[in-house]
């Protein structure tokens, strides 16, 4: 696997290489770099060059001090700079988490430079109302302290599906996360644990996953027939969300993070890969179309017309837990 470096605009970005033809664009997740795919790429080197961008403020790319450089429009013309840096006029995505996030936006925005989008395990423009852990993010100090002290059991927790010591209970911190949502199959190695601690470390010190979090500008959808596209929506500040988490009130709305997108689409075949322990999780069913239940699952729909959906019998991090899923799943899609 090769190592490179490409001038995205004004940002220096880091990728890995690999295979021949058809290229690729894989973008990671949180709290991840490239190496997610590191166990993928092999699978599909063979018919496609897949090159693993690590974003922003993460692994070897560049670390801009600003926080406000950090926005989902930033973070998608980044992958455009990228494209453009190639010398490709369209490419086939793929993105995991909160690259999924990212890529979103990037088709939503520059759709005629995307020729195939592909969504694991990931959201479009709203979070499930079971997820509780960003409104975390919002509460002064709370997450800054964490990774600052508890960098290493957050990782554990997150690949392991457990840590000694544990990380703390709320309003400390979130992640008591059920284990069958994030680490169903033992996959992660020592490697892949150390590799994690490390940039997690580095990324803790530029204040980056924090500013990817807290660029997110929150709104209560409200159904109003007088209202354009039949609905409002009410600011919800970082202050209240901090408040909500604090005092266990958190999860309780669906708040949606991007309402100048919520009527965009990208005409383009999406696939979405989801672990199918979400269902249970969000009180969802699984229909024709992908899960139903929870306005995050119908974002999917409204977003993204040609969409087609597998569930993978696997934690969150399926990309490296199940490989061998997810390659077949992408040789299909990408080759259809």
């Amino acid at each position: 696997m090769e190592s490179h470096y490409a001038q995205a605009g004004g940002l220096r970005m880091h990728y890995l290489k690999h295979g021949s033809g058809t290229p690729v664009v894989l973008i990671h997740g949180f709290p991840q770099t490239s190496h997610e795919w590191t166990r993928l790429m092999p699978l599909l080197g063979d018919a496609f060059t897949l090159h693993a961008v690590d974003t922003r403020g993460h692994g070897r790319s560049d670390k801009p001090d600003d926080p406000a450089g950090y926005t989902r429009m930033a973070l998608a013309t980044d992958i455009v700079r990228f494209i453009d840096a190639m010398g490709w006029d369209k490419v086939d995505v793929v993105a995991h988490d909160w690259g999924g996030i990212i890529a979103s936006k990037l088709a939503l925005e520059y759709g005629d430079r995307i020729k195939r989008l592909a969504l694991l395990d990931t959201i479009t423009t709203g979070w499930p109302r079971f997820v509780e852990y960003y409104y975390w993010f919002m509460s002064p100090g709370r997450a800054d302290r964490f990774f600052r002290d508890h960098g290493r059991a957050f990782i554990e927790t997150m690949f392991l599906g457990e840590s000694k010591p544990p990380c703390p209970p709320p309003p400390g911190s979130p992640w008591n996360i059920p284990r069958e949502l994030i680490a169903v199959r033992p996959w992660a190695s020592a490697e892949d644990i150390s590799h994690y601690v490390q940039a997690m470390a580095a990324a803790a010190a530029h204040d980056v996953d924090l500013n990817y979090y807290r660029n997110l500008t929150f709104h209560r959808v409200i159904a109003d027939a007088a209202a354009p596209h039949g609905e409002r929506y009410e600011a919800v500040s970082q202050a209240e969300m901090g408040r909500l988490w604090e005092t266990g009130a958190a999860g309780r709305d669906y708040l949606d993070y991007a309402v100048e997108d919520r009527h965009k689409t990208y005409a383009g075949p999406v696939l979405w890969m989801y672990n199918t322990h979400l269902l249970a999780a969000s009180a969802s069913e699984a229909a024709q179309r992908g899960p139903e239940g929870d306005p995050a699952w119908d974002n999917f729909r409204r977003h993204f017309p040609d969409l087609t959906c597998a569930g993978v019998p696997a934690g969150h991090f399926f990309v490296e837990e199940r490989p061998d899923i997810v390659a077949g799943a992408l040789r299909r899609f990408l080759s259809a």
